[in-house]
């Protein structure tokens, strides 16, 4: 296995290029190749899986397969097993790179492949293809396509809900969403389900309703804060990426066409806006009070917001390192997928930390992860239904409605056999995968080594603190072994 990455739209892009006698299964990263030796055919990563590359060549040889991430943009296209700039055509080497590819491609009788060259494997469902090419209508729905486990039957529920509710209205999500659902419905045992009497689980405890010593949430709150803030955090949820070109009118637009019914295609973006810090013309004027015991034992940073549209997805990640997330619902219909951070799992999601994650990986992560519990909040029964994400745990989410949560990152040591798990983890990915990958993109090593430094920092604060001495004797442990890690990071992670 190799690595590789290139520069796009101002982003860095890595990926891995894998060489086997076989075709490739499992998941990947969006633009990630596969080459079977045996075939001599190139696979691609998409957003819907594995795909073999688009073989047909231009008149001047160029590959027409572009990397998912420039989809249309033909500056990076399929070179033998990698992706090369346009600006490589004209050189030398380029053109004798094009000239062997040409004479591989030559070589192959069109039986090897099982493939028309230049399409996709006819294993992939018409109702996958319709996600990435936009040419076949919205299929109706007509009941799930798999036989529930009467445990998960409420699912169904769900399903019809996705299908003919808000998200109908954002064909990409409407698809994504339901795959997603038929995914849960596709369990053979009963997947476990959280609701308001549920106090403990794998993943999170609950408080009830928040304690509050001010006003109630609402929509002018939150737009308050909304408006206070200038380097708001927005994401596309059909690209699952951080949007930097986006204000709150923009935000607002979206929202309002979604409000009046107004279907959203895939020329558009469905916005999120996440990390809203709360103000005091907004959210903090609720005065809640966090179930912690702040300053013995416990550290709570700042009250935020996350407002997401009908049909937003994000896909399966983790907030921060070693950090607990306490939240409050306040607004819409939510669904929570929700897996514990065991050693196996955090191993499986260690590429969300330094790259998107799309529909494909989503629906894997779904299969293979362990644990898996649901919570779906709505505004009537759940309005400030407060709980608490233990550190790492994995989730992910589908908004059935316009809505909205507060968080509040939280290190307490309560959480110091998470924490324990969480830090043990970081140490073996660091030092066995993390430092020895020199091709992932410098921004991504620095921002996931910051995340820990931050990390260490907070529970610090926490470890200052009094509290029982046994358990700060643990925790100092946990604090210098992840010293001795910090000690070791690469210098050129900084450079």
């Amino acid at each position: 296995m190799t690595y590789g990455s290139f520069t796009f739209a101002g982003k860095c892009v890595p990926y891995e290029v894998i060489e086997s006698g076989n075709d490739p299964t499992g998941i990947g990263r969006l633009g990630d190749l596969h080459f079977n030796t045996v075939t001599g055919v190139p696979w691609v990563f998409t957003s819907i899986g594995w795909t073999t590359a688009d073989l047909r060549r231009s008149a001047n040889g160029m590959p027409k397969q572009t990397h998912p991430v420039a989809l249309g943009d033909r500056r990076f296209s399929v070179i033998l097993k990698d992706w090369k700039s346009r600006n490589f055509w004209y050189t030398d080497n380029g053109r004798e790179e094009v000239e062997s590819w040409m004479r591989m491609q030559a070589a192959i009788p069109v039986a090897a492949t099982g493939v028309p060259s230049g399409s996709l494997p006819t294993a992939i469902p018409a109702a996958a293809l319709n996600v990435q090419s936009g040419s076949s209508p919205v299929p109706s729905w007509s009941g799930p396509s798999v036989a529930a486990h009467p445990s998960n039957s409420w699912i169904v529920n769900l399903l019809q809900e996705w299908t003919t509710g808000p998200p109908a209205l954002v064909e990409i999500q409407l698809q994504r969403g339901v795959a997603i659902l038929q995914a849960l419905l596709a369990f053979n045992t009963p997947i476990t389900r959280l609701d308001s009497s549920t106090s403990t689980s794998a993943t999170c405890e609950s408080f009830g309703i928040a304690r509050r010593r001010g006003c109630p949430p609402t929509q002018l709150l939150a737009i308050n804060d909304l408006l206070a803030e200038p380097d708001i955090t927005y994401s596309d949820s059909f690209s699952n990426m951080v949007e930097d070109d986006v204000s709150a009118a923009d935000f607002w637009n979206v929202q309002s066409l979604l409000s009046n019914r107004t279907p959203l295609d895939r020329s558009g973006r469905l916005l999120a806006a996440f990390d809203i810090p709360a103000t005091e013309a907004g959210m903090l004027s609720c005065r809640y009070d966090p179930p912690f015991n702040i300053g013995k034992g416990s550290v709570v940073s700042s009250l935020t917001n996350a407002w997401t549209l009908p049909g937003a997805i994000t896909h399966p990640h983790v907030d921060g390192i070693a950090c607990a997330m306490h939240m409050i619902h306040w607004r819409g219909k939510k669904l929570w997928l929700l897996w514990p951070a065991t050693p196996f799992n955090l191993k499986l999601i260690e590429h969300t930390m330094t790259t998107s994650s799309h529909l494909d990986t989503t629906l894997d992560l779904i299969r293979w992860l362990e644990g898996l519990e649901l919570l779906f909040l709505t505004q009537e029964e759940y309005f400030e239904y407060s709980f608490c994400l233990r550190p790492n745990t994995i989730h992910c989410c589908l908004s059935f409605t316009e809505s909205c949560h507060l968080g509040m990152p939280v290190r307490d040591i309560r959480y110091l056999d998470e924490m324990e798990v969480v830090m043990d983890w970081v140490d073996d990915w660091f030092r066995n995968r993390l430092f020895p990958n020199t091709v992932i993109c410098k921004k991504e090593h620095r921002q996931v080594v910051e995340k820990f430094l931050d990390a260490v920092k907070r529970w610090h604060e926490v470890k200052r603190q009094p509290f029982d001495k046994v358990l700060k004797a643990r925790l100092g442990k946990v604090l210098d072994d992840a010293t001795l890690l910090i000690d070791n990071v690469p210098v050129s992670f900084f450079a």
